[in-house]
């Protein structure tokens, strides 16, 4: 986890800006956005199956809670959301319907345990924040510019490809599973283009998986080539008689509304009225009851174990004691992984029940910190 000295940081920035800044006003250097959608796909991929004693799957619970007492302990004295997709639909679907139609349901054993995570945030007493007809990229986006504009360092903590974009001055991302930052130099490798020129490269090639229908023919290779030389999409566009590759030339030209209505859906609005104030994710002392609670609900035996291990003085200071990695798919326990209930999926599962309470939540959920 990064964990840079915020004195030192604050002596880098001029007076005037940390006279106007939150970070002086209230000693917050940091706010540290939380792709919690992303996250919850991930440990559930990640980690190997396990279930609670009635057979609720929690494996993706128990990656996510991990992960963010891991943010709570590392973050404690600064700004801290985690931000949820409020839907599968957004208002990229108003323009373009076919956005995201061909991915699959979520997998029945994943349903079930989106609910659960809200409820593990809420138990760790952190914000959270979700809102119809965006995604969470998109409040993400939002949220970055207004910390960069109120002098705060800005920490994404995801390894989503589609935020690369909003890599900058004042804003960086990391990823929690491999614990490292993501900054310039890793944007480049995979695009072959500085931050501010991923949307133009996305918008050539296209992302199947989301549906962005892209230029038929041109790859990341190809795409970066043409943003080095043309510098977007519409300067790509403007002079396709300098664009030497027949085939390339006339491809380009059949496919130039694609290439435009794919930038359109890749590119994130950074300018959606604000649900809450930045203040709002200032992190409270975590209620240690409320959050055993949750813990004996889930069965969450080790975590519980190491929670007993911290005084009630201790355990308001800090909030827990150093995480380990949990356990892997396909692989042994991390050092908070035993005591769990099984890595089978118990009888008492029904994946029916599961879509059922799935859709119900996903009608009734607005304010997840509600």
């Amino acid at each position: 986890m990064p964990n840079n000295h915020r004195s030192k940081r604050m002596n880098s920035t001029p007076q005037s800006e940390q006279k106007n800044s939150v970070a002086d006003h209230h000693r917050h250097a940091r706010l540290v956005l939380v792709d919690g959608s992303g996250y919850i796909f991930r440990a559930y991929h990640a980690i190997r199956p396990m279930t609670r004693a009635d057979g609720t799957p929690i494996h993706a619970v128990y990656g996510f809670t991990t992960m963010l007492l891991k943010l709570r302990e590392t973050y404690a004295n600064d700004y801290l959301v985690v931000i949820f997709d409020a839907s599968r639909k957004s208002f990229r679907n108003e323009f373009y319907p076919e956005y995201k139609a061909h991915r699959p349901p979520a997998p029945e054993d994943l349903v079930p345990q989106f609910p659960l995570t809200r409820e593990a945030t809420r138990a760790l007493s952190v914000p959270c924040i979700e809102m119809e007809n965006y995604e969470a990229d998109d409040l993400i986006a939002s949220y970055a510019d207004a910390g960069v504009n109120k002098g705060l360092e800005v920490v994404i903590v995801s390894s989503d490809k589609d935020l690369m974009q909003l890599i900058r001055p004042r804003v960086t991302m990391f990823d929690p599973m491999k614990d490292k930052p993501i900054g310039d130099a890793e944007v480049f490798e995979k695009f072959g283009v500085t931050p501010d020129k991923v949307v133009e490269v996305q918008a050539l090639i296209g992302d199947t998986s989301d549906n962005v229908p892209g230029v038929p023919g041109i790859g990341p290779k190809t795409a970066a080539e043409l943003i080095g030389q043309f510098g977007d999409v519409e300067g790509v566009l403007a002079n396709l008689d300098a664009i030497k590759q027949p085939k390339r030339r006339e491809i380009l030209a059949q496919y130039a509304e694609n290439a435009r209505i794919s930038r359109r859906l890749v590119e994130l609005k950074r300018d959606i009225p604000l649900p809450q104030s930045l203040e709002s994710f200032d992190l409270l002392p975590m209620d240690k009851e409320k959050f055993t609670a949750f813990l004996q609900a889930q069965n969450f035996n080790s975590l519980l174990k190491r929670m007993g291990q911290a005084s009630s003085s201790e355990f308001a200071a800090s909030p827990f004691p150093p995480l380990t990695s949990p356990p892997l798919a396909g692989g042994k326990e991390g050092g908070i992984g035993g005591g769990e209930t099984g890595g089978r999926r118990a009888s008492g599962f029904r994946p029916g029940k599961a879509r059922t309470e799935g859709r119900q939540f996903s009608r009734r959920i607005r304010n997840c910190n509600q």
